[in-house]
C-alpha cells in the first residue's frame, strides 16, 4: 500500500514556489514588505505561501488578465489566501488589472 498520495499538479507548483522563495531568501532585500504575482491560479496561490514564509510580506498585489473573469479569479484567490494566512498575514491584498481593487 502507498504510504501518500500527492497530487502531482499541487507537488509541481510548490515545487516551483519553493525555488522562487529558496531565490528570495537568497536574492532579495531582508526589509523586503511588497510582492507582486502576475496571474492568479495554483502557481500564484503556492507563490504567496511559500514567499509569505521567507519574508514580512505587508502587500500583495495579483495581477490577472484584463477580463472581468479574470479579475473574478484574483478575487477568489485573495479571499482563500487570507483565509489560509490569517494567523501570519495582516497586510493588504489586491486584484488589479490597472488600479488597486479592494
Amino acid at each position: 500500500f502507498p504510504e501518500c498520495v500527492l497530487n502531482g499538479t499541487y507537488l509541481t507548483a510548490l515545487r516551483t514556489a519553493a525555488g522562487s522563495a529558496l531565490a528570495t531568501h537568497l536574492c532579495a532585500k531582508q526589509e523586503s514588505s511588497s510582492l507582486l504575482i502576475f496571474g492568479a491560479g495554483l502557481q500564484a496561490e503556492a507563490h504567496v505561501l511559500t514567499i509569505t514564509c521567507v519574508r514580512d510580506i505587508k502587500t500583495v498585489t495579483i495581477v490577472n488578465r484584463g477580463s472581468e473573469t479574470g479579475k473574478k479569479r484574483a478575487l477568489e484567490l485573495i479571499t482563500k489566501l487570507k483565509q489560509d494566512l490569517q494567523n501570519i498575514f495582516d497586510g493588504k491584498m489586491y486584484a488589479s488589472r490597472e488600479q488597486h481593487a479592494h
